[in-house]
């Protein structure tokens, strides 16, 4: 009776949204503890699965240890401890379909990326560690409407695809691959996943992209191609990796990407020849469209000005490439 007669009070909206003194509601603290009961009694009850971590009306800010929590929900919580039982059970009661809050975390504020924050740039194979369970976190939040593509770019490490790409784990790469939206999407820039996959030199995305429609002609805002990205990004980073002492694309990984692009239709450009060394396709090009020798482009945001292609010829010691535009000069 008197069990009854708690549940019948404790179960109220009231109490179940109650914050503790660290401003967790009682389903944020069951998750972060990891008590399944406790969490499936408080969902059965009605248990606001949306409700964001704060501090109360009137209460002190103890500092970091106080913020540490501030504006997590559940999802968020059940995320960064890794929780799988307890995201299921959430997820199950619509927490991946409402609105998603951000945090004061550094992990791009979502529960996807707070899943993804251990994948980083050119780790060795085997890490993270617990990237398997990660991994099939990050597919339980996709078959419940998380979105890979929220802040596409290449530029943002927070991005789920740049971590994926970035950190050379094809298995993440595919599962994000399996999200029900199209391929095709770009950001505000221009900027695809074909771009992004062929700039890091993911042969295995490229070719997952490729092989699902992923058009190989679509361009950016500069009108930078996937493969010219492939051609002028993978030269730069390569330049990057070797002063610092990193992974370098290998130079046969992006004549790879690039007969990849070609084959699925990918037409050359002097640009894209240059790059890549390919001074037979740029002759042929220069027969056929010999205006092409004094078209200009910004081939990367780092260059102010654009640029004719016996400029970049020039500049990064293509040598048989600079004979070849001068006698079509």
């Amino acid at each position: 009776n008197e069990a009854v007669k708690l549940d019948a009070e404790v179960g109220k909206p009231a109490f179940l949204a109650h914050p503790s003194v660290e401003g967790q509601p009682p389903l944020s603290v069951a998750v972060e503890h990891g008590h399944l009961p406790v969490i499936r009694w408080l969902l059965d009850r009605g248990a606001p699965v949306f409700h964001s971590t704060g501090l109360r009306d009137g209460e002190p800010d103890y500092g970091d240890s106080r913020r540490y929590y501030v504006r997590e929900q559940p999802l968020h919580v059940a995320s960064r401890r890794l929780q799988l039982d307890a995201m299921k059970l959430l997820v199950q009661a619509g927490a991946a379909k409402g609105p998603v809050g951000p945090t004061d975390r550094s992990y791009g504020g979502s529960p996807l990326n707070i899943l993804l924050s251990e994948f980083r740039r050119y780790q060795p194979p085997g890490f993270p560690k617990d990237a398997e369970i990660r991994i099939e976190a990050i597919g339980l939040l996709l078959q419940h409407g998380a979105d890979p593509f929220d802040g596409l770019l290449a530029s943002n490490p927070s991005n789920p695809f740049s971590r994926a790409l970035w950190s050379g784990n094809a298995d993440l790469f595919d599962t994000l691959l399996t999200a029900p939206r199209p391929l095709e999407r770009k950001d505000a820039d221009g900027t695809s996943l074909l771009h992004i996959a062929a700039g890091y030199g993911r042969t295995n995305a490229v070719h997952t992209l490729l092989t699902n429609g992923v058009s190989p002609h679509t361009a950016d805002r500069r009108g930078i191609t996937p493969l010219q990205a492939a051609a002028t990004d993978g030269i730069l980073r390569q330049t990057i990796h070797q002063q610092s002492g990193l992974f370098a694309m290998a130079a046969e990984r992006q004549d790879w990407i690039a007969n990849r692009l070609v084959a699925a239709g990918a037409r050359w450009d002097p640009f894209s020849a240059i790059f890549l060394g390919r001074t037979n396709e740029l002759s042929e090009l220069l027969n056929t469209q010999p205006e092409l020798v004094h078209s200009r482009h910004t081939l990367h945001e780092r260059v102010q000005r654009q640029g004719t292609p016996l400029h970049y010829a020039a500049l990064y010691g293509r040598s048989e490439a600079v004979r070849v535009l001068l006698r079509h000069r």
